[in-house]
Formats: C-alpha cells, sequence, structure tokens
C-alpha cells in the first residue's frame, strides 16, 4: 500500500513539473518567436490581383501601387476583433484596397478563424465592393483537410464557395455546406466565420472607426 501510494505521488509530482515547464515553454515561445504580420509582399498582391484583377500582371501592381494596405489602429483594431468574433482565434489581421486599375475602390480582408482545433486559424482574403457585397474570395493559409475528402478546400468545393458567396452581405456555415456539398462542419465554420468578420469591418473602415 506504501509503495502504491509513493508511486501515484511520484506520478503526480512528475506530471505537475512536466506542466510546468510546457507553460514556460509556451510563455517564452509567444514572447521570443516572431509573430505573423500581414504585409502587402508579392504573394499577397498576386492573390489580391486574382480576386480583383487589376489589369495588369501581379510584378506590376506591387510596384506601382495598384493595391494599399490601410493602416488601422492597433487597438481600435482589437477591441473590434474582441466584440466581432465568433470565437477566439477570430480576427481580422489587415484591410487592403484597391487603388488603381479594373476594381479600384474594392476593399480586400485578410481575416482568420479556427478550425478544426489543433490546427492553425484558417486565413482568408474577401474581397468586398463598396457596396458591402463580396466579390470574391479566397485562401491564404489553412492546414485543414487531406486529399480526396468533401473539405470546403478541395478544387470543387472551393469553386462552388466562390460562385455562393458572390454579392452576398452576410454568410453563414450551413448555407456553405448546403451550397458546396462540403462535409468537413469546423472547416466550413471556419471559412465562413474568417468571411463573416470580413463583412463587419468594412463598414467600421469606411467611417473612420478604425
Amino acid at each position: 500500500m506504501k509503495n502504491s501510494t509513493k508511486n501515484t505521488l511520484r506520478c503526480v509530482i512528475a506530471l505537475s513539473v512536466i506542466s510546468v515547464v510546457c507553460v514556460a515553454l509556451l510563455a517564452v515561445a509567444n514572447r521570443f518567436l516572431p509573430k505573423y504580420k500581414p504585409s502587402l509582399d508579392l504573394n499577397t498582391v498576386t492573390l489580391i490581383n486574382g480576386i480583383v484583377p487589376s489589369g495588369v500582371d501581379d510584378k506590376t501592381a506591387l510596384d506601382e501601387g495598384y493595391y494599399e494596405m490601410l493602416v488601422l489602429d492597433d487597438k481600435k483594431l482589437a477591441d473590434f476583433n474582441k466584440n466581432n468574433r465568433a470565437e477566439a482565434n477570430n480576427a481580422v489581421l489587415a484591410v487592403y484596397r484597391a487603388v488603381k486599375g479594373d476594381n479600384a475602390g474594392a476593399y480586400i480582408v485578410e481575416a482568420q478563424a479556427q478550425g478544426y482545433a489543433g490546427n492553425d486559424p484558417i486565413v482568408m482574403l474577401t474581397a468586398i465592393d463598396e457596396d458591402g457585397a463580396i466579390i470574391s474570395v479566397v485562401t491564404k493559409k489553412q492546414t485543414e483537410n487531406s486529399p480526396g475528402t468533401n473539405g470546403i478546400f478541395e478544387e470543387k468545393q472551393f469553386a462552388l464557395l466562390v460562385e455562393y458567396v458572390k454579392g452576398k452581405t452576410s454568410i453563414d456555415g450551413s448555407g456553405i455546406s448546403a451550397s458546396t456539398g462540403a462535409t468537413s462542419s469546423y472547416s466550413v465554420g471556419g471559412v465562413a466565420n474568417a468571411i463573416g468578420i470580413s463583412l463587419k469591418v468594412i463598414p467600421e473602415v469606411k467611417g473612420g472607426s478604425l
């Protein structure tokens, strides 16, 4: 009985030490590892130029300033995200605007939302016209599903998503699932939340609140 008690105590102590070490490592990682920061680089311009074409090639669009990254107040954006998020990782990361070319005046919002737990948040770019309706969407980053599934990021399902969202001013997961046939409910929810918060931020940007 005594040996059993000692073994139990040893296990509890070992687990406690492991927990403390893991928390410390996470704290160090959060403090010192670089956090993702959106930027208007060639990769971003290429994605934007694909959903709101400028009429010129990607490199020219970048070099000649066909798109701009809006300067937003960090605190006000953080408050907006806190008040409008559907879950803890749901957030607007950046807002861009087409200032020249075929789609001048359009806004493009980079936003993230959680898909399946344990995966990195899904990052989407949502292009929105001056009336607040969706022009198109594209994925910037996702680690959700394996090839061969009916996931929302499969080519067929995502093409149906793009068609479904065009012209819409609001979005929800059930509508996406019904229109695309995607069965990956958490991924669909993440996409819906990323697009949803993107739609919500444009009136704030246009109104000068951010």
